[in-house]
């Protein structure tokens, strides 16, 4: 049962990510509209609309795979006191909630110290990452020094036991 309950949790994750086509961790850009002549204000109404219509849809699917992830994380009841050294697929939402998503982490010594971000690069883990109970908790910085939190929780080691 939960197994096929992280089966369809990750599908549901590969879809959205494949279907939203937004950028990560940013809302939508606002669209500039032309005033050139009614055609043009009429289309660009339209690719506003269109584009707020997808990040309801993307929004809707973060806040399902956050909802999901939780409740099966909290039924498992059990977890493990540790993770391997080594690279694992995991869950990861960010608790602004606006991203929810597999991942892989690079662990060593219990802690997280590497994200494969997009599959294209690695990102350090700095600031947090320690293993509790099969979930991290690390943050970073963004541009003006706000901390953008993350959780990422290893639901494959999680429902092995």
């Amino acid at each position: 049962m939960k197994n096929s309950l992280l089966l369809f949790l990750l599908s549901l994750v590969i879809s959205s990510q494949a279907n939203a086509q937004l950028n990560r961790y940013s809302t939508l850009p606002e669209q500039k509209i032309q005033t050139r002549s009614n055609t043009n204000q009429r289309n660009s109404s339209r690719a506003v609309d269109q584009r707020a219509a997808g990040q309801a849809a993307y929004d809707s699917r973060v806040k399902e795979c956050i909802s999901q992830t939780k409740e099966m994380y909290e039924n498992a009841g059990t977890y493990p006191q540790s993770i391997s050294d080594g690279w694992h697929n995991t869950i990861m939402s960010t608790t602004t909630g606006n991203d929810c998503g597999s991942n892989s982490y690079l662990v060593e010594n219990n802690r997280i110290v590497k994200w494969n971000y997009e599959g294209k690069q690695y990102v350090d883990i700095t600031k947090g990452g320690v293993i509790t109970n099969g979930k991290a908790i690390y943050y970073m910085e963004l541009e003006g020094g706000q901390p953008l939190y993350f959780t990422v929780y290893f639901m494959d080691d999680i429902l092995k036991r």
